[in-house]
């Protein structure tokens, strides 16, 4: 398959699940701003593993695993930022 084959098809499946993988992301974070940005760093992340991506599984539960890692990474920095106010 031609490199160009390849991402243009990856980019029409991340087309298709972003609006999943937002509201996932939506119904755990509840912060506009915060979605976003959580948002495209899945999308920077499947971008950059797209090699890894087995065309024969659902494009969709590959995405949300990513994103579900990087909910975590964004659940560990928040409980690590804790503000103390006087």
């Amino acid at each position: 398959m031609d490199p160009t084959d390849h991402e243009t098809d990856f980019t029409a499946r991340w087309v298709a699940a972003q609006p999943m993988i937002s509201a996932y992301l939506a119904s755990v974070v509840r912060d506009y701003h915060e979605t976003e940005d959580l948002l495209q760093k899945v999308a920077v992340i499947a971008f950059q593993k797209k090699q890894e991506y087995d065309p024969s599984r659902p494009f969709y539960a590959w995405a949300a695993g990513i994103a579900r890692f990087e909910l975590l990474r964004w659940r560990r920095d928040k409980a690590r930022n804790k503000h103390v106010f006087t």
